[in-house]
């Protein structure tokens, strides 16, 4: 729709208008100067539309206007001077457009009636206006994620009313305002992290008034000592100084900060020892103080705060042994002392009370000795164990195969000696094993063959000997498998090894052996020589393939391997955002201060070269505010991989599942889950329907779905994607060689798929609703055997017949919004055998909805009936796009429309009949025989 000539023929009968509200409507065109001919106007929203070019002028006729919003567009241009005009305003809102040039000098003289300004995410330049001191009544004012530079004027300190200062990510330079803003006695929080703040941090800082609680100065290049009058902020819940130049010692004083959940002092230059009164905090829950210069031993008290689940102590120079005292630390679920200089046993008692650690337990590179605790086997959580690098002896214990959630296993460059233990076979997570440079002997287990998921493994360098099994993954050429080193071993040529001998051979003369002996070594050597190059040659041949090359046709940003190595601190675990599959996300920024995501994949898998390719392909194609932005690529010999978009509130999965110790969360209502709702659809909308390429996701989930600093939601990860051929464009889909890809639990079910070998099959029926009912199948007797049905009853609908379904990412959708009214996954271990996360919505919908839906959620809906109703249909909605048919799902553009009308009817613009006709049309759409039964439906709880 065209907003212009909207509003042109309507103007005649809006002459007496005081508000309009146009957000959300997907309007496009550009703002019309005629609306500044509505004279009495006191409220306009036009925000989250897809609006051009720049604010009119016009805008600054409305002189009785007290609220202007309009953020989430793609204006451009400069802030028009006219808007200083608007003297009665309250309330500008213009975050996240293409604004730039400078915020108009006269600001805060002309618009001193202001409470709340936002500019955040535009281009904008120049200085923060001194005028801006001159509104006294102003509680909240961002800016972040602009290019503004220069100093921040001091004036900032007479708004005795600010609660909020949001200045990150700009180009700011010194911290004289710090003292100012002293005088901010309401201040809570303050972000004024990335950007170019210099110089020390001053001991004013500890005049900011109590009520502050989150304070974050990170990714500046302060330096200096960190003030012992930090510890007078008493309310302090966040303190983030790190990825600073900090020296000097960590002030003990700041054990006096009783209510702080999240301290990280990480990436400076702090020295001396921890200090013990930091087991004062009660409430810590993060302690991150890693890639320091810290010395001395660990102090027993660490484990003073029973919250504690977060501990990073790694690249330091602790010394001395890991203290007994750890083992009160009951509720770790991630512990990091690697790259330091501990000695010493690692204790049985300690390693006997982590039975909580979720993440990682990383004791590598230090200089621990004895043998490795059978106790480790109680860390059955645990995703990542990697005590490599140390004097570690004996035997590895078969308890380690107890871990069975392990994805990364890393023993090596220790002196472990017997055989590999045919208990890690049980491991059947594992992603990654590493047991190099050892003195391990024996044969490698035929059993490890089993482990279906390994991508890599390494036991090089040791004395094992024997053939290498034939089974399982060792055949496998997707597995990277390392065996050199091992004198003892043969097989395959494949391998780089001698062949195994058929029968046993007589006595030779030893001129013959040594003779064989340095033929088979020169042979050998020349072998690896060739197949190395050959790969090297195969390889660049990949990187340099026409679909990769796409990018370099378009305007991207050039980076070099060590502009890359600069912005993330050489890619550095303090940086890391997330690991997957293919490769790891790190948190960059650019030599210009810009914030943006690193993805780099896996050089040597064949599975990441072909994600990289179709990222590449899809990527470079595609627009809209929904979907993640591409910058640029890199693909060199050492690295590949994509320059993205940063989101910084992470992705949805993280605030529907949050982590026990995590405080960025936000707490989703019943508005916020529609918001981000109807942002997937409109991205996924735009993949089926009006992008030229035509795109089926095929791995649409909430880890999937990222959300930017406004909350607005991105739908990222784009790997296994497939295109469909349409009349303008020649890219098709190879139907042939189709696999399936995708999640468990988010994969569409196929609706008759019909076991064999006599065993039950599904059995599908019809509720007179029109919703399915549940999908009887024969009980699994193991969450294997269940991913592995769930697996094969959706190969019909992705992969036979030769065709990606855009009805398989519907039906994802689908239980996205589910998952969001109930907090549950849809591998919950709640849902086995025929009960699954759409049937258990089904069962309860619509009479008994209060017992599934989050209690988060039931907050916003009070007694009205329209309200209630709203919440039913949002829910009806998802249960819609779950249809087990895929004839029965809508289509992503009719999925929009409805959910755009339950906004609608949420901001109270229209009647529960009308929100009834909305469900009623999408129900038609899909599957008209549920129609009659539908109507008939209870709507109250």
């Amino acid at each position: 729709m065209n907003l212009e000539g909207t509003i042109s023929s309507l103007l005649t009968n809006l002459s007496s208008l005081q508000s309009l509200d146009l957000s959300g409507n997907a309007l496009t065109g550009t703002i019309p100067p005629q609306l500044g001919q509505l004279p009495r106007l006191q409220i306009l929203s036009i925000y989250k539309n897809q609006l051009q070019g720049p604010i009119p002028p016009e805008l600054g006729m409305l002189t009785h206007l007290q609220e202007l919003h309009i953020s989430e567009n793609q204006l451009s241009g400069s802030i028009p001077s006219s808007l200083t005009n608007l003297s009665k305003l309250n309330i500008l809102i213009l975050y996240q457009n293409q604004l730039s040039g400078h915020i108009p000098w006269d600001i805060g003289t002309k618009l001193s009636n202001l409470t709340y300004l936002s500019l955040w995410a535009n281009q904008l330049t120049g200085k923060i206006p001194n005028s801006i001191g001159n509104c006294s009544r102003l509680r909240v004012f961002t800016v972040s994620r602009n290019r503004l530079s220069g100093m921040v004027p001091v004036e900032l300190g007479k708004l005795s009313l600010l609660t909020r200062l949001w200045l990150n990510e700009n180009l700011l330079v010194s911290l004289d305002f710090l003292k100012a803003v002293t005088n901010c006695s309401h201040l809570q929080l303050m972000s004024v992290s990335s950007n170019n703040f210099t110089g020390i941090l001053p001991p004013s800082i500890g005049h900011l008034y109590s009520n502050l609680s989150h304070f974050n100065l990170s990714y500046n290049m302060i330096s200096g000592t960190i003030p012992q009058q930090i510890a007078n902020i008493t309310n302090l819940a966040f303190l983030d100084l790190g990825n600073n130049l900090f020296s000097g010692s960590i002030p003990v004083e700041i054990g006096r900060l009783q209510k702080l959940e999240r301290l990280c002092l990480n990436v400076n230059k702090l020295g001396g020892g921890i200090p013990m009164e930091i087991g004062q905090m009660q409430h810590l829950g993060l302690l991150n103080l890693g890639q320091n210069q810290l010395s001395g031993k660990i102090p027993d008290s660490l484990c003073g705060p029973k919250q504690l689940r977060h501990l990073h102590l790694q690249h330091n120079n602790l010394s001395g042994e890991i203290p007994v005292s750890l083992n009160g630390c009951l509720n770790l679920e991630l512990l990091d002392f690697s790259y330091n200089k501990l000695q010493g046993r690692i204790p049985r008692e300690v390693i006997a009370s982590l039975r909580n650690i979720e993440f990682y337990l990383n004791l590598s590179w230090n200089s621990l000795q004895g043998s490795l605790p059978r106790e480790i086997s109680n860390i059955v959580k645990a995703q990542a164990i990697d005590i490599s690098g140390n004097r570690l002896a004996g035997v590895i214990p078969n308890a380690l195969g107890d871990c069975t959630e392990l994805e990364h296993l890393n023993l090596s460059h220790n002196a472990f000696e017997g055989p590999i233990p045919d208990s890690l076979s049980k491991l059947q997570n594992l992603l990654e094993m590493d047991l190099s440079a050892n003195i391990l002997s024996g044969s490698i287990p035929k059993s490890l063959g089993s482990l279906k998921v390994l991508s890599y493994m390494n036991v090089s360098f040791n004395n094992l000997s024997g053939q290498i099994p034939a089974g399982g993954l060792f055949p496998n050429r997707t597995v990277i498998t390392l065996f050199e080193g091992n004198h003892g071993l043969c097989g395959p040529r494949n391998y780089s090894l001698p062949p195994c001998p058929k029968q046993t051979q007589g006595n030779h003369s030893l001129l013959k052996k040594i003779v064989l002996s340095v033929v088979g070594t020169v042979a050998l050597i020349l072998v690896s020589f060739i197949i190395g190059m050959l790969w090297r040659h195969k390889l660049s041949r990949k990187l340099l393939h026409p679909s990769n090359l796409l990018l370099q046709r378009l305007d991207y940003p050039k980076f070099s391997y060590q502009d890359l190595l600069i912005a993330t601190s050489g890619f550095d675990e303090s940086s890391l955002l997330g690991v997957g599959n293919f490769g790891s996300v790190y948190k960059g920024i650019l030599r210009a201060g810009k914030i943006v995501a690193i993805k780099s994949l896996n050089l040597h898998d064949e599975e990441s070269h072909k994600s990289f390719s179709t990222e590449c392909r899809v990527l470079g194609r595609i627009r809209h505010r929904n979907l993640i932005r591409i910058i640029s690529a890199f693909y060199c010999p050492s690295l590949k991989g994509l320059v993205l978009q940063y989101a910084s509130n992470r992705s949805l999965e993280k605030h529907l599942h949050p982590d026990r110790d995590d405080q960025d969360f936000f707490e989703l209502g019943l508005n916020e889950c529609l918001r981000i709702a109807i942002d997937v659809s409109h991205g996924m909308e735009y993949l089926h329907h009006d992008c030229p390429l035509r795109i089926v996701h095929c791995d649409l989930k909430p880890s999937n779905v990222l959300l930017d600093a406004n909350m607005t939601a991105l739908v990222t990860d784009f790997g296994i994607c497939r295109l469909i051929a349409t009349q303008n464009t020649t890219d098709s889909l190879s139907t042939t060689t189709f696999a399936l890809k995708g999640s468990i639990g988010y994969i569409a079910p196929e609706p008759s798929y019909q076991k064999r070998d006599g065993k039950a099959p599904f059995r599908v029926s019809t509720a007179e609703t029109g919703f399915p009912s549940e999908t009887a199948v024969s009980k699994p007797s193991d969450r294997s055997s269940r991913e592995f049905v769930a697996k094969i009853s959706a190969i019909a609908e992705y992969g036979l017949g030769g065709s990606v379904s855009i009805k398989g990412d519907v039906y994802s959708y689908g239980i996205l919004i589910l998952e969001m009214v109930t907090r549950k996954r849809p591998s919950d271990d709640m849902f086995v055998g025929d009960l699954n996360l759409q049937n258990w919505v089904r069962s309860a919908f619509p009479d008994r909805v209060a017992d599934i839906v989050d209690s988060r959620l039931l907050r916003d809906v009070n007694a009205n009936m329209e309200e209630n109703q709203f919440l039913l249909s949002f829910i009806h909605v998802g249960l819609l796009c779950t249809n087990e048919s895929p004839r029965e799902r809508p289509s992503m553009r009719d999925v929009t429309r409805a959910l755009e009308n339950l906004t609608t009817s949420l901001s109270g613009n229209v009647v529960s009949s009308k929100l009834t006709s909305t469900i009623t049309d999408l129900l038609r759409k899909t599957n008209p025989t549920a129609l009659s039964a539908s109507d008939s439906q209870s709507s109250t709880f």
